[in-house]
């Protein structure tokens, strides 16, 4: 049991933390309910968790048979390094940018909110490689039990993540945007940071095998 809530928490903060970051999606959600209903917003958001909970629950089977092929398992190991350090790179240069105000293209159209979500949600081209990065990390460690119980409760926990900083925005809206764009640089630090340790520690794991 202790393993479970275990891989339920780390599964929701990994989601929290990745949706936090200013990006089309909560930027969407945040403009949905600002200039239409926070009731549309809520759907759009459901529709953005919906289709990551399918990629993810995807994603975690394909790497339990990339696991049990091993000269296959070790070479996505590396390729996780590889990943987390562009990761770093990439939210080290999102750091040095200036947040600037656009137009959200999104939402110009009558496209039923909760298809909306699903819809820029499955084209997200981050979202396989991002979980699959994880779930290598994860596996390498023992974090996270190779079970269908384990595996449905930590992409459910995903799923509820994503969708709680995604009301965070809908719900709190200017006031967050506002504190989130003037601290956007240390959120973008505190991520590259993130990524780079777990680069160093697979790295180190995998040099010492």
């Amino acid at each position: 049991m202790q393993q479970y809530l275990y891989s339920i928490l780390t599964a929701f903060l990994i989601s929290l933390s990745g949706s936090l970051p200013f990006g089309n999606l909560n930027l969407t959600a945040m403009a949905i309910a600002a200039k239409e209903t926070v009731k549309k917003a809520v759907w759009f958001a459901i529709g953005v968790a919906l289709v990551e909970i399918i990629y993810l629950r995807f994603t975690l089977g394909a790497m339990n048979w990339v696991v049990g092929h091993v000269a296959l398992f070790f070479i996505f190991q590396w390729a996780t390094v590889a990943l987390m350090l562009l990761l770093c790179v990439g939210s080290i240069i999102a750091a040095t940018k200036k947040a600037g105000e656009t137009k959200n293209i999104f939402i110009e159209n009558k496209t039923n909110r909760l298809v909306l979500g699903i819809g820029m949600s499955a084209i997200n081209p981050m979202q396989v490689p991002f979980w699959a990065g994880w779930a290598t990390w994860l596996f390498s460690h023992q974090a996270l039990q190779q079970t269908a119980i384990a595996y449905n409760l930590f992409t459910l926990a995903a799923g509820v993540g994503t969708l709680t900083a995604l009301l965070l925005f809908i719900f709190i809206g200017k006031k967050l945007s506002v504190l989130i764009q003037s601290r956007q640089h240390f959120v973008h630090i505190i991520m590259a940071t993130l990524f780079f340790i777990m680069a160093v520690l697979q790295a180190v794991k995998l040099l010492n095998r």
